[in-house]
């Protein structure tokens, strides 16, 4: 672009009478930018966490007492005991007066029998937790309208020249910058983690009656009663029990202690930047009510050279603002459209060979769209002109 404006600048200056040179700034407007787009999280399917379980259930317990009451040995139990006579001949025959009990109401003078508890209970207990990902994508869209400006520079031939009017043909050639747009924190992806924590536990609970003859004695002592020494004098009963009752109890519980729900969020920032050169080509009728001042006229058919930056930025992470994955991406599109467009305005004679012109119009021009990764961006660069320039004519 920059070669052809010198070039420009050659011809004119090299010019015989009808010709003309201007340049000046121009302004574009009502330039729409849109954008949609999805999450590279969501196709690469990143997770903030794993599901799953981890720990596992409380251990069963097995039984907890092997006494069936058939060995002869010495016992303790919850309210006393049984011991092994110190007297050889008693062992033998099984008898003891080894023994003490605290409970009156474990004899039972009716059935001759002395009984006693023994209790027992064991408890195992385990933690587990499990996590479940929940996630869900979002198609993210923006619209952004803006403006451009730029200068352009015009050459153009007067082939008609009448006192009052004119027509020429003319070439322009310009640049626009400042086609931008920007969207930010653009949310595109979630996740819902939810850590449940469980605790289980197994309980087991085994009660054992020992019954004891008490060989009918009705001289039986009341409780609290103790015999101190194995080879002690006392009341004899069996050293073995005649009757056992053995009783149960299994628990199992699993209860949810805690539930914790963590958020993680992508987001996606885009920055676009669009440049063009421009080039026109049409007529222009100029007419001149008054002295000095000139109304001009020109339609023009344009081609549109586009050239379009884009960086796009996502990151996935905890809403506390730790990073979990980052993605950052570069494309560049170019293209060309071509396009119409129609202006007028008033020009200046500050002198016979210099002019100050201002003109507005409209301009056409295709839609521009195009696919950059995940994202689709369209241009729509109709919209209303304004230009401004200085100008040279050649000749008397």
């Amino acid at each position: 672009m920059r070669t052809l404006w010198l070039m420009l600048c050659w011809v004119a200056a090299s010019c015989s009478a009808g010709w003309y040179f201007e340049a000046g700034p121009w302004w574009r407007g009502d330039i729409d930018i849109a954008v949609e787009g999805g999450s590279r999280a969501a196709l690469e399917g990143v997770r903030a966490a794993r599901s799953g379980t981890v720990g596992g259930m409380a251990e069963p317990i097995g039984p907890l007492l092997d006494d069936d009451g058939t060995e002869q040995r010495e016992r303790r139990f919850d309210d006393g005991f049984v011991g092994l006579s110190g007297w050889d001949w008693a062992r033998e025959e099984g008898y003891t007066q080894y023994w003490g009990y605290d409970r009156q109401s474990a004899y039972d003078p009716a059935t001759s029998t002395l009984s006693f508890e023994r209790s027992f209970r064991a408890e195992t207990s385990a933690t587990r937790q499990t996590t479940s990902v929940r996630s869900r994508a979002y198609d993210w869209g923006g619209r952004h309208r803006t403006s451009a400006d730029g200068l352009l520079m015009t050459l153009g031939y007067a082939f008609v020249t009448r006192p009052r009017w004119e027509i020429a043909a003319q070439l322009q050639a310009g640049r626009l910058e400042g086609i931008d747009a920007r969207f930010d924190r653009q949310r595109v992806f979630t996740q819902e983690v939810t850590t449940r924590t469980y605790r289980s536990t197994r309980s087991r609970e085994e009660s054992v009656t020992y019954s004891y003859d008490t060989l009918g004695n009705p001289f039986f002592p009341d409780a609290p009663y103790e015999m101190t020494e194995p080879d002690g004098i006392g009341p004899f009963i069996r050293d073995t029990p005649t009757v056992t009752e053995s009783r149960q109890r299994v628990t199992q519980t699993d209860e949810l202690i805690n539930t914790a729900r963590r958020r993680a969020e992508s987001h996606v920032d885009f920055r676009l930047n669009t440049t063009a050169n421009v080039l026109a080509l049409g007529p222009r009728l100029r007419l001149r009510p008054i002295p000095r001042l000139a109304l001009i006229i020109q339609p023009t058919v344009t081609l549109y050279a586009l050239e379009t930056d884009i960086v796009r930025h996502e990151t996935f992470g905890w809403r506390n603002g730790h990073e979990i994955k980052a993605w950052q991406e570069r494309h560049t599109d170019r293209a060309e459209r071509w396009g119409a467009s129609v202006s007028g305005g008033l020009q200046l004679e500050v002198t016979a060979n210099l002019t100050l012109s201002v003109l507005g119009g409209y301009d056409w021009i295709e839609e521009y769209s195009f696919a950059a990764g995940l994202e689709t961006v369209t241009l729509d660069l109709e919209g209303y002109r304004a230009e401004a320039a200085i100008g040279l004519r050649f000749g008397p």
